[in-house]
């Protein structure tokens, strides 16, 4: 019985199941226990598991426990709903010596969620004694040793495949393409080889999927050179032929009398593959009334390859992920051709990363699930990914936290890693610091070559050498994290069912994040607010990551802090920034930095409740930046209005970004009030400076007159306010004139 978890009789089923347990709880071990049996296991293969628990946890003894069928189901009910400790303590009730294949398998997942890598490798030894030609028991017995050893560790792994009989690989499956990819991950391609092709010519069309992904698979892990062989006889595959047969092209493989025929085979000892086999590449030559031409004798994988893309392309229906097309043997239509294919892709990406509606972790895994921090970094700067605001909720002061990759990558991106490592203990899970060790060698591999498009028009190429120069300091962030976080195993806990639910929407360094929170009982540094609100519902702590973030820039330096800013103003990254910030931004004599603060101004307008405030914080800024624009000579030829060959416009953008945004205040003050309130206050700034004061006036004017105020109203209320101000003391800022900051914050 098999069900879609999406499906709302899913639903209904947990509902209806859920309903009846708490009904008939007292009665529930007066149930027939073969009827019994036969429920629980529709319950977890209908991905209920935990329901399945509730139900039998009263049938089974408390000890001396016989592996019955129902006992049996119980263990797969436990395993599969995450209960730990009940799982570990019924295995230890029940005597070794009854234990068969199954639940030695089941006590090898316990031990690997625990990372007790040896005693789970050692269950499933005994397990594969019990059953040595299970291929699913070799499959999880492989994976448990690849994890112990390392991917890398090539001989170990080797020797160990070694140990895999032929038997296993009789019928293809999925499982089974993933160890024979495995085999040659380990440069043992002719043993795969025989198997992949074996599978593939029992049906080109079934298997072309799967026969692709292999490839892919290895381009992707940058194998090059494969021996093929020439040909494999004792299984009845000989060469791969391609060829025109009265014009149209064949794509062949010559196989033995013994397999079945269709379309893409052609029997070896016929007249056709005989004639083919003494003909030259690109020769012609005439079969019986036929005109032929062999285009080339290749290796059976290279033809099996052609076959199963050419299968794939034909594929029209959505599932279908494999897309090709022609491009045209001229450079620069090839170049447009791809340029619009990409363009195509990238708009229909761009409509998914802009959605609302899916938290941001989902996204993540829907892109790459396999690259996490690649995932993150993607969706946290590009300018059109919706990125939603930090979580303000949660514990506020943590000793210690457990980051994620996308923690990880928020605080690369915006300087802040050292400053957490300062405040806080930081862990990490160790699926998450494989995520990191991933990237950073997908990025430091010198092979390393992709294509962007440019905003303007054309295609960019980003090659091994620029994508280390532009990732070098989040590089750097990521390396500290690998070597000054710690790694714990979760602890052997029974989790709550929620948390589990969610776990498929997860990468597995998410998952393992909060799932170790739970267990350790240890806070989630988790950005994204959809999950970390979950995550304090079900059991777990959230970390404060709005109060923490701001928190941790105070603790660290401008320079640093400005990329937190520059990620904001450009990306939308949500980044604490305060006032302190703004001015120290004006007090730059840098022009890239001016021009942050005039975006910075442009992207947030209505951040300001009242005309009081907005005059106070905003005439400082634009007091700041015309003197230290003065002083560096900007105005000395006149305002860029009036020619000036040495100003750049840069400062007259941030005073003007500083009026819009006085203007912006719905406090019920006309705009022409708000504007001579704040003209007054620049105007009192500069009480001794008639220079700048001078400036002030021409660029308020120049505004005015853009922005179709009145100019009779703002002269009207100027002498007023002025006056007011000179009788209530102003706001003198010659110190912060000349460096002194205001520390207020947003």
């Amino acid at each position: 019985m098999a069900f879609d978890r999406n499906l709302p009789a899913h639903r209904d089923l947990e509902q209806t199941a859920k309903l009846f347990i708490k009904t008939h709880h007292e009665s529930l071990q007066k149930i027939n226990p073969v009827r019994l049996h036969v429920l629980c296991e529709s319950l977890v293969q209908a991905g209920v598991s935990h329901i399945a628990c509730d139900l039998l946890r009263k049938q089974i003894p408390k000890e001396d426990i016989w592996p019955s069928p129902l006992v049996q189901c119980y263990l797969l009910a436990l395993e599969n709903s995450h209960q730990l400790a009940t799982l570990n303590t019924v295995l230890s009730e029940i005597d070794e010596t009854f234990w068969d294949e199954n639940i030695y398998r089941i006590a090898a997942r316990k031990f690997e969620l625990e990372r007790k890598f040896d005693l789970a490798i050692e269950q499933m030894s005994l397990a594969i004694d019990l059953r040595p030609d299970s291929l699913a028991l070799w499959h999880y017995s492989i994976y448990l040793h690849i994890r112990k050893v390392g991917k890398d560790n090539i001989n170990s792994i080797s020797a160990k495949m070694a140990e895999m009989p032929e038997s296993i690989f009789e019928k293809s499956s999925d499982i089974g393409y993933q160890l024979l990819a495995q085999l040659i991950y380990i440069n043992e391609f002719k043993r795969a080889e025989k198997h992949l092709l074996k599978w593939f010519v029992q049906n080109p069309e079934q298997e072309a999927k799967s026969f692709l992904n292999i490839a892919f698979s290895v381009s992707i892990h940058g194998i090059k050179d494969l021996p093929y062989s020439k040909e494999l006889p004792e299984i009845g595959i000989f060469r791969g032929v391609r060829y025109s047969f009265e014009g149209q092209k064949c794509t062949q493989l010559l196989v033995g009398s013994t397999l079945n025929k269709n379309l893409y085979l052609l029997e070896h000892e016929s007249e056709l593959a005989k004639k083919l086999l003494t003909l030259n590449p690109q020769e012609e030559s005439v079969f019986g009334l036929s005109d032929i031409t062999l285009n080339e004798v290749e290796p059976p994988f290279l033809t099996a390859h052609k076959i199963a893309l050419e299968v794939c392309l034909r594929d029209r229906s959505e599932k279908n992920i494999i897309y090709g097309f022609t491009i045209s043997n001229d450079t620069n239509q090839a170049i447009t051709t791809i340029e619009n294919k990409m363009r195509r892709l990238s708009a229909a990406d761009d409509d998914f990363l802009a959605d609302h509606s899916f938290p941001l972790y989902f996204k993540g895994k829907q892109r790459d699930e396999f690259n996490s921090i690649k995932s993150a970094l993607q969706l946290l700067t590009h300018e059109i990914s919706f990125k939603p605001e930090l979580p303000e909720f949660g514990y506020d002061t943590p000793e210690t936290v457990i980051v994620d990759p996308y923690s990880i990558s928020y605080l690369a991106l915006t300087g802040l890693s050292q400053a957490l490592f300062n405040k806080c203990k930081v862990v990490i899970t160790h699926e998450t610091r494989e995520l990191v060790q991933i990237w950073l060698d997908h990025i430091n591999n010198d092979d390393y070559f992709s294509i962007g498009l440019l905003p303007e028009g054309g295609i960019q190429k980003i090659t091994a050498e620029d994508i280390r120069h532009q990732t070098s300091f989040i590089q750097d962030a990521l390396k500290t994290f690998l070597s000054e976080a710690i790694s714990l195993t979760p602890n052997t806990v029974d989790y709550p069912e929620m948390p589990l639910k969610f776990v498929e929407f997860l990468d597995l360094g998410c998952s393992s994040s909060m799932l170790l929170s739970i267990a350790n009982d240890i806070p989630w540094l988790c950005i994204d607010p959809f999950f970390a609100g979950f995550h304090q519902h079900s059991q777990g702590i959230s970390v404060n990551s709005k109060l923490l973030f701001a928190q941790l820039s105070q603790e660290t330096s401008f320079e640093i802090r400005k990329r937190g800013i520059y990620s904001h103003v450009y990306t939308g990254l949500p980044f604490p920034i305060t006032y302190s910030d703004t001015y120290q931004l004006a007090l730059s004599s840098e022009d890239s930095d001016t021009i942050l603060l005039s975006e910075l101004l442009k992207k947030s307008p209505n951040v300001f409740q009242s005309t009081p405030e907005a005059v106070e914080v905003l005439h400082k800024i634009a007091v700041i930046s015309l003197y230290h624009g003065f002083r560096d000579g900007q105005f000395k030829e006149g305002l860029r209005a009036d020619g000036s060959p040495k100003n750049n416009g840069f400062v007259e953008r941030v005073f003007f970004r500083c009026c819009y945004s006085v203007m912006q205040c719905k406090d019920g003050s006309s705009a022409e009030f708000k504007l001579a309130l704040f003209l007054a206050h620049v105007r009192h700034s500069f009480y001794d400076l008639p220079k700048l004061t001078d400036i002030a006036y021409h660029l308020v004017a120049r505004f005015i007159l853009g922005h179709f105020l009145s100019l009779d109203e703002i002269n009207r209320l100027l002498p007023s306010l002025c006056e007011q101000l000179e009788k209530e003391g102003g706001l003198l800022l010659k110190e912060s004139l000349m460096g002194k900051q205001d520390n207020s914050d947003e």
